[in-house]
């Protein structure tokens, strides 16, 4: 029965969030399209005023200002639909005119089907601006979709999981997959919607070089989403594997883990040492999850001022030893036998799910074995 509720809450938390997320994104292009349709009525404006302007300071603000401000794709087209000029459409692989014209004609008609174009009235004739979704539309109308599947495999994997486990293990692992999921998420999740909040604050006028560096800033965060949810989604699935050299593995997360403690108060001392030619077949996002954890692990249980972590690689038959060590305190004999259980943690903060991960992924996606 205690099972029953908790996996009726998770869903229900589950579909708020989904529904909620459905509804910010939802808003949020609906903000965009918004925007675009303003941008093209002054477009719109603007060709008349070119063509009834002699100044030419007006029409260079005109360019420079409005024109320029256009980041969607657009095609100016006659009444008869020819296209006449356009602008953030890549057609890089045109080889002829008569091709570029060709390709535009197959844009207007694509473009006719989605959105109502703008008309521009003019003495003598009349024009058609026609437009289409931005880059970062068409990504946020994809968002969705990805949440969908990844709620989808999420559900899957929990499942799976509580099929394989006992009861008491099934419930923490619940709990710990649930907080884990929702912390991972919740860093890039949170840094999206603060630039967002950012870019269509009225109060803000961004400068160009401030707007692009927040669109690259969205874009880390977007790809650390997809880290995120590639990596739950391969646990426990078969995946092809790569012959993948352990030792470049390891020093490429490293590399990482240096940078994000070279300028800290009591900086952490790395060394990589044995043998840097094993090969092993992995699945690589799934191993370089697992050398993160052990790593964090690491990090964590150390209390001294001078930390160090030493990481050895070696062959050993047919198999590669991995063997990560740091100058902590150590395991309690009671407690090494917990370590890989899901929801067990010594630290005051924590879920206890990333040993547990290692192990899993190890063992079931690798066929080896994890020990302390």
């Amino acid at each position: 029965m205690k099972r029953k509720y908790v996996n009726g809450l998770i869903f229900l938390v589950l579909t708020i969030g989904i529904v909620f997320f459905f509804d910010e994104v939802s808003d949020i292009i609906n903000k965009i399209k918004q925007d675009q349709t303003k941008k093209l009525e002054l477009w719109a404006k603007s060709v008349k005023a070119i063509i009834r302007s002699e100044n030419s300071a007006e029409i260079a603000f005109i360019f420079d200002e409005i024109i320029s401000g256009i980041d969607f794709p657009v095609i100016l087209t006659t009444d008869k639909d020819e296209p006449i000029t356009f602008k953030n459409i890549d057609l890089s692989g045109m080889k002829s005119f008569s091709d570029t014209t060709a390709q535009l004609k197959i844009r207007v008609a694509d473009m006719k089907t989605k959105y109502s174009p703008v008309k521009i009235e003019l003495e003598s004739m009349v024009q058609y601006l026609y437009y289409d979704d931005s880059y970062y539309v068409v990504r946020l109308k994809q968002a969705p979709i990805a949440v969908v599947i990844f709620s989808i495999l999420y559900v899957i994997l929990i499942y799976w999981s509580l099929s394989t486990v006992r009861k008491s293990e099934q419930d923490r692992l619940w709990v710990g997959i649930a907080k884990e999921t929702a912390h991972q998420l919740g860093t890039p999740l949170s840094a999206l919607m603060g630039w967002v909040e950012l870019l269509y604050n009225p109060l803000n006028e961004l400068k160009p070089e401030n707007k692009r560096m927040i669109l690259d800033s969205m874009k880390l965060d977007i790809e650390r989403l997809n880290i995120v949810s590639t990596r739950f989604s391969k646990i426990g699935t078969p995946e092809r594997k790569t012959k993948e050299n352990l030792y470049e593995l390891i020093a490429t997360a490293l590399d990482y883990f240096k940078r994000r403690f070279s300028n800290t108060p009591n900086p952490i001392s790395f060394r990589l040492e044995g043998s840097s030619s094993v090969f092993v077949m992995i699945n690589k996002e799934l191993f370089v999850w697992v050398i993160e954890n052990l790593i964090k692990n690491a990090i964590d249980a150390m209390d001294k001022a001078e930390k160090q972590i030493e990481i050895s690689v070696q062959a050993s038959g047919r198999y590669a030893v991995l063997s990560v060590k740091d100058n902590g305190k150590g395991i309690v004999g009671r407690n090494k036998k917990k370590i890989f259980t899901a929801g067990f943690t010594t630290k005051k903060t924590g879920w206890g799910l990333g040993l547990a991960l290692v192990k899993r992924i190890v063992e079931l996606n690798h066929k080896g074995k994890a020990q302390p």
